[in-house]
């Protein structure tokens, strides 16, 4: 049940059961009521445009997938070449693999993952 029919139900309770609405506690729990009524108003008409953006939003991306497509058609994406990139490789002399560790090796020579001989650092 949405907050709005909630508000209705519980102002439908107070009529059916005759709250004297003229007397103090009666006085108070319609003007709750009643500020509970605008609170739903406003909340239902915060959703709608919350939905409504959401839509615009997936309407821009949309958009910008289209205009980067035909901007950057046929090139490589960027990204991938910084992840297949590497700040040092050396290869193996014995086995022929390439290897990227992230920071150059320290010392005389370097051990290959791959085959396990000790390639010499110059």
């Amino acid at each position: 049940m949405r907050v709005s029919e909630r508000v209705q139900y519980l102002k439908g309770l107070m009529e059916g059961l005759k709250i004297d609405t003229d007397g103090e506690e009666g006085k108070i729990l319609s003007l709750m009521a009643d500020i509970l009524e605008d609170i739903a108003a406003e909340l239902e008409e915060t959703r709608d445009e919350v939905s409504d953006l959401g839509d615009y939003v997936e309407a821009m991306d949309e958009d910008l997938t289209t205009v980067e497509d035909e901007l950057f058609e046929g090139e490589e994406d960027l990204d991938d070449e910084d992840d297949d990139a590497c700040e040092y490789s050396i290869t193996c002399p014995s086995c022929g693999v390439e290897i990227c560790p992230e920071e150059m090796p320290e010392g005389d020579s370097f051990t290959c993952p791959a085959c396990g001989k000790e390639i010499p650092l110059q």
